[in-house]
């Protein structure tokens, strides 16, 4: 939890816009508890090979959507373009409505990394998870942005705690769970235009 900011600078040429709608962010969840002289956990008792733990769970409606506590774009100059306060709570309000009620009845709410039922979260926390990430943010929604508008893009993501994100018999207090967000990049599209791209009237749009 002591290294809880990850930033990424997205520069580009007075040619280029940035197409908002493509950038996600990739990584591995990696739920650890080396406290209990493990490092996994063992919900279900899924995993039968040395010391491991017993229950640690996510909130099975945001899952692995909710490492995230603070999301925030600036432009080259520092202005804040936006920020999501409480991300992991946003997700809790927006994600749900994602889903359809044959989604609840599929395979999707028992194998999905948010949304699932809560046996199917607790699989997948027995083991490291890569993620594809879209941020819960408008920019995520904009129109394509030109670099010649913004100088460049930052992104700043906070992480959440662990005890905001973990709970369970073996999450609390002294139990010592964290989470670990692993082998992180961003990825993006951008539009080449072929010349500087005329500056938008009236602002960013989304």
């Amino acid at each position: 939890d002591s290294n809880n900011l990850i930033v990424f600078d997205i520069t580009g040429s007075e040619n280029q816009l940035i197409d908002m709608g493509s950038l996600r962010v990739i990584y591995t969840l990696r739920i650890t508890n080396p406290n209990a002289g493990a490092t996994r956990p063992n919900n279900a008792n899924a995993l039968q090979q040395g010391a491991v733990n017993g229950t640690i769970q996510a909130d099975p409606r945001v899952g692995f959507q909710g490492v995230w506590r603070t999301i925030t774009f600036t432009d080259a100059m520092n202005n804040v373009l936006e920020q999501v306060h409480r991300a992991n709570r946003v997700s809790a309000s927006t994600l749900p409505l994602t889903m359809s009620f044959g989604d609840y009845q599929g395979l999707q709410m028992r194998y999905g990394v948010f949304g699932a039922r809560q046996d199917g979260i607790d699989m997948r926390m027995n083991m490291d998870t890569p993620l594809c990430c879209k941020l819960t943010a408008g920019l995520s929604d904009s129109v394509p942005i030109p670099f010649n508008m913004i100088g460049k893009l930052k992104l700043q993501l906070e992480l959440t705690s662990s005890s905001m994100l973990l709970f369970g018999a073996n999450a609390g207090f002294g139990q010592g769970a964290s989470f670990q967000v692993r082998d992180v990049k961003l990825v993006y599209n951008v539009v080449n235009t072929g010349s500087p791209v005329p500056l938008p009237q009236g602002g960013i749009s989304y």
